[in-house]
């Protein structure tokens, strides 16, 4: 029984190890994001496409999980980026899931004024 928990607790810190790796990584390339779209709107004083999103970023791609929503009326926009643990530095407001107690993703809220 002792040896059950030993394995356990190992199988579970390479697992959470793993993925708070790949979060890490995930916050990397959200920031970068971010960084664009400011940029973009101070130079243009518009908000980027999602096309001119996903051109600059081969990673920006529903099925990666990221997600661009523009609304034209408040000229805002939110990017959703998936995210695996509660991670500090992370940009954005944590969206966690209706059905369990988990995080799903990360959302960014940008306005250009």
């Amino acid at each position: 029984m002792k040896l059950f928990m030993i394995i356990c607790a190992i199988v579970f810190s390479i697992i959470t190890s793993y993925l708070a790796f790949k979060d890490f990584l995930r916050i990397e390339d959200a920031i970068e994001v971010e960084r664009y779209v400011k940029t973009y709107c101070a130079d243009r004083r518009k908000l980027p496409s999602l096309r001119e999103v996903s051109n600059k970023f081969e990673f920006f791609k529903k099925e990666n999980g990221w997600y661009y929503f523009l609304n034209f009326s408040s000229n805002e926009v939110s990017i959703q980026y998936p995210m695996n643990l509660p991670l500090p530095g992370a940009p954005g407001r944590m969206k966690l899931s209706e059905f369990a107690p988990v995080i799903y993703a990360n959302s960014i809220r940008i306005a250009c004024p």
